[in-house]
């Protein structure tokens, strides 16, 4: 397994081609760029070392959608038969909305975060229980995607949803009730 440092520019990147572990054909693996070659090659043993412990996420090019897609196929075996035609439809529109052609690669936490953000400043606010389901859904197509090595971490974990106000309830008086009673 032979890896080649390259400068681009002022940028050091690394560039290996290593076996796919499920198709067995050779894939290109490379890097973001670094300040210094140093910063580099720690990357590649980095890299590497998960790549050998079988932790190391395959290239993809899967957008969010697709990976919704497949995380539906998987979440149908596991509800209950009513919940399995409702919760993951209504979660991939909401989802998709957002997230759909992003390639999830390129998914941060900085983005959720904006997702997350958005879900409270929309024109019809959202109740906490949809925002928290919502939250949830994410965390899971996420963590779906790890578990099928398409991702190396789960770019939601720890980010929080934001915590909604609990809507003012206000209580018919009694002559309202009598009033509207009749």
């Amino acid at each position: 397994m032979k890896i080649q440092y390259l400068k681009r520019g002022k940028l050091w990147i690394w560039r290996a081609y290593l076996p796919n572990p499920v198709t067995g054909q050779k894939q290109d693996y490379k890097s973001k760029g670094f300040p210094t070659k140093k910063e580099a090659q720690t990357d590649a043993e980095a890299m590497l070392k998960n790549y050998l412990n079988g932790s190391l996420a395959l290239p993809t090019k899967m957008t969010f959608e697709e990976l919704c897609e497949e995380w539906i196929r998987a979440k149908r075996n596991e509800l209950h038969k009513r919940s399995s035609v409702y919760y993951p439809e209504d979660q991939r529109k909401a989802l998709n909305n957002y997230f759909g052609k992003v390639l999830i690669k390129d998914i941060s936490p900085i983005l959720v975060q904006n997702y997350y953000s958005s879900l409270k400043e929309q024109d019809r606010p959202l109740s906490s229980g949809t925002i928290n389901n919502r939250a949830k859904a994410l965390k899971s197509v996420l963590k779906f995607g790890v578990q099928m090595r398409l991702l190396n971490n789960n770019p939601a974990e720890g980010i929080k949803p934001p915590k909604t106000h609990k809507k003012q309830i206000n209580p018919w008086t009694k002559e309202e009730f009598i009033v509207t009673g009749k």
